[in-house]
């Protein structure tokens, strides 16, 4: 999602109109509501002391405006929050974990109702419990043009499974 589908939606979740937030942040009356349409678009990109500035109109940190990075915990939750926003097979649930005894047992985890996505992880996680797990960037682009091949392939076969009902 873009900056400016960020922007857009905490507007409209806060009840502001374009003219509203674009006064908020200083511009003409006249011009705000233009101006702030111009950033929803995704037409034009806010100056970093603008982005600063609708952040504190939208009450929001200016990194959850800007796109997630998984540099920290705040970026991983920022990704976490917009895949909960953009994907309703998304959902959270409590499960025990014993595999390491220096972390709490009860933890909260992800899990998707997506069935090929499921797949993909399962085989993700038992590659990783048999040590087969790529590492560095090449072994990611590895994994990466794996579940590329197997999503063909599923959805190569549901075409012809369509195909043969019709």
């Amino acid at each position: 999602m873009a900056v400016g589908d960020r922007i857009k939606r905490v507007r409209n979740f806060r009840g502001m109109t374009m003219k509203e937030l674009g006064m908020a942040v200083g511009f003409d009356e006249k011009s705000a509501d233009v101006r702030v349409a111009q950033y929803e678009n995704n037409s034009r990109k806010p100056k970093e002391e603008l982005m600063r500035k609708i952040a504190a109109a939208l009450d929001v940190s200016v990194a959850y405006l800007e796109d997630p990075t998984m540099n920290d915990a705040e970026g991983i939750l920022h990704a976490l929050f917009e895949l909960d926003d953009q994907y309703p097979w998304m959902h959270l649930v409590e499960t025990v974990d014993n595999t390491d005894a220096d972390l709490p047992h009860k933890r909260v985890a992800v899990c998707f109702d997506y069935n090929i996505l499921d797949s993909f992880m399962a085989e993700w996680m038992l590659r990783k419990q048999q040590g087969d797990h790529p590492r560095g960037i090449s072994g990611m682009e590895a994994e990466l043009a794996f579940h590329r091949r197997r999503l063909r392939k599923v959805q190569t076969e549901k075409s012809v499974e369509k195909r043969i009902k019709t």
